[in-house]
């Protein structure tokens, strides 16, 4: 079990400059690290780390937090697996404790929706394989060329053409209907509520994570029906931009030969496996995020797109250079000739001419949208203006000078134009268009009041003097309120991890890189000014109201209000 004295060890023991430049290049700046953010596209370094404090901070989007908190939103992964791989690699270890009654029903929900897929899976594998409806997916497939192999490594399957066939099924091995629900199995119906079948009449396709636990389901309809592929929704196990199709049978492989194919579907990952090019993944019915390219970058830096050479594999493949470009890979893109996909492809030639055209006609991403966009505008006068427009963007976006310098060299070369003045034109659109719009932290609130938090932070001495006053409720500012509520509550201690919203983190952050000194006769000078402050604001809001009551005649609040301002006269 993760104890918070576990979690304070795993902290201790943990390097967070270490850990964060292994995915972003961090120079010294002072006491502190500086490096360009991983989160945001930008050209001046705002993104900050202290070794002191084990913390991050972007100035320019204000995302911040710990060791953990970088993690979890890098890679796309929970605070406990964060945790878990900090633990494994500084050698400490997580003790299994006994689980209470409540924790097990809580931890036992994946389980349970794992232990479902799999029934569900088998279900459908019968179904293709033994079921006499599912004779005519059986001879879809193996008109495809599947094997009968490989329809048995990827546990392919069939769903009936039934509205509650699995529903029933699964409700008669005594499953929960939430649960099936939860897993995406089943769906209700807007106008009745009834609960029915998500996946009827279609071949199905089990994702699996790298551990080869089923998470989700695709699915593939027989004929010409709309959608032609149906995947699960959302579960507490499958998210489609996290998740890579096939990614559990290619990942040694990607190892062994140190490259990864990225194809879009899953008769292409399946076609292309089938045939020994086993180092391929796909993506699921969604364009490439970060979370995938992370997910790779890890094992290797060599990336391939194999799309279409249809306008929808030239356009996705567009979508995805900002997102290797954010995440400083060079990938390449093999465009296949005119009609074919990947699938179609290796069945006609096979896997060494397959191996031989990826070798010969991979090319870097941004020369792939240098030629596409000359083919679609020309090199007249107006076609080279819109390519420049086209592409500036893109080359913006990049961080790094030597990669930015090569590519406006090389666009300049295929345009035929001076690369100073292709220079001037970059160099005006950087300054003049954000490539992303920055988070804004809220800043309407008194400077005093953020000064005291400030303090409160990095010069804990001073709370119980801030607890003794009830300075915290003489704050306007509801979100300095909170934070300096929680500062009391956790006096500093793990507070990161108390706070959920992911703007007051970012807050906290910013406030625990202020290098301010302070003792203790500075910090209590500044709660007098700031308690005489309160009490001049209070006593004119008090006269205002009494006047108000004066002119509104109303009697009854006016003598509470007189006797509001005697008894403060009194107190004195």
């Amino acid at each position: 079990m993760l104890t918070e004295n576990k979690i304070n060890e795993i902290k201790e023991r943990t390097d967070i400059v270490e850990i964060i430049s292994e995915s972003v290049t961090l120079k010294k700046a002072g006491v502190n690290f500086k490096g360009l953010c991983p989160f945001h596209s930008e050209k001046t370094p705002s993104f900050t780390v202290s070794p002191a404090k084990q913390i991050f901070y972007c100035f320019g989007c204000g995302v911040g937090g710990d060791v953990f908190s970088f993690l979890e939103k890098y890679h796309g992964i929970t605070f406990s697996q964060a945790a878990e791989e900090l633990a494994n690699r500084y050698g400490i270890t997580i003790s299994k404790k006994p689980l209470t009654k409540q924790q097990k029903i809580e931890l036992t929900e994946q389980e349970k929706i794992f232990t479902i897929n799999e029934k569900t899976s088998s279900l459908f594998c019968q179904n293709l394989l033994k079921n006499q409806e599912g004779q005519k997916a059986l001879n879809y497939l193996i008109k495809r060329g599947i094997t009968k192999e490989t329809i048995n490594v990827f546990k392919l399957g069939f769903a009936l053409d039934s509205w509650d066939y699995t529903f029933k099924y699964l409700l008669k091995n005594s499953n929960d209907t939430n649960i099936i629900l939860k897993a995406g199995l089943i769906k209700k119906s807007d106008k009745s509520n009834k609960l029915y079948d998500r996946f009827r009449n279609r071949i199905i396709f089990p994702i699996f994570d790298v551990k080869n636990k089923i998470i989700g389901f695709g699915g593939r309809v027989l004929d010409d029906s709309m959608p032609k592929y149906l995947n699960s929704p959302e579960t507490p196990l499958y998210s489609k931009s996290h998740s890579l199709y096939g990614l559990n049978f290619a990942y040694q492989h990607i190892i062994k030969e140190n490259k990864a194919y990225i194809v879009e579907g899953y008769f292409d990952q399946i076609a292309l496996y089938q045939h020994n090019i086993k180092n391929v993944v796909a993506t699921l019915g969604t364009a490439l995020t970060s979370f995938h390219i992370r997910r790779l970058k890890v094992i290797t830096k060599n990336i391939i797109l194999v799309y279409d050479a249809d306008n929808a594999g030239i356009e996705a493949a567009k979508r995805s250079v900002p997102i290797f470009i954010q995440e400083n890979i060079e990938a390449k893109i093999v465009i296949l000739p005119k009609g074919e996909d990947p699938d179609s492809y290796i069945f006609k030639l096979g896997e060494d001419n397959f191996r031989d055209f990826a070798k010969k006609q991979a090319i870097n991403l941004f020369e792939f949208l240098v030629q596409h966009a000359t083919d679609k505008y020309s090199l007249s006068i107006n076609g080279k203006l819109a390519i420049i427009e086209e592409l500036l963007p893109i080359i913006v976006s990049i961080k790094e000078e030597i990669k930015k310098s090569l590519y406006i060299k090389y666009l300049s070369e295929v345009l035929n134009i001076k690369e100073s003045a292709l220079r001037e034109k970059i160099g005006k659109n950087s300054k003049t268009n954000k490539s992303v719009k920055q988070k804004k932290i809220i800043s309407d609130w008194d400077k005093v009041e953020e000064k005291i938090v400030v303090m409160m932070l990095n010069f804990q001495e001073i709370l119980d003097e801030i607890e003794k006053h009830d300075i915290v409720n003489m704050f306007e500012h509801p979100v300095l309120k909170d934070i300096a509520k929680k500062i009391l509550e956790n006096r500093g201690k793990d507070l990161i991890q108390k706070v959920d919203e992911e703007e007051k983190r970012g807050i906290i952050n910013s406030f625990f890189l202020k290098d301010e000194k302070w003792n203790l006769l500075g910090a209590k000078k500044l709660l007098n000014q700031f308690i005489l402050n309160f009490e001049k604001k209070r006593n004119l809001q008090l006269l205002k109201d009494i006047k108000e009551a004066q002119d509104s005649g109303d009697k009854k609040l006016l003598m509470e209000l007189l006797a509001k301002q005697r008894d403060k006269h009194l107190n004195k």
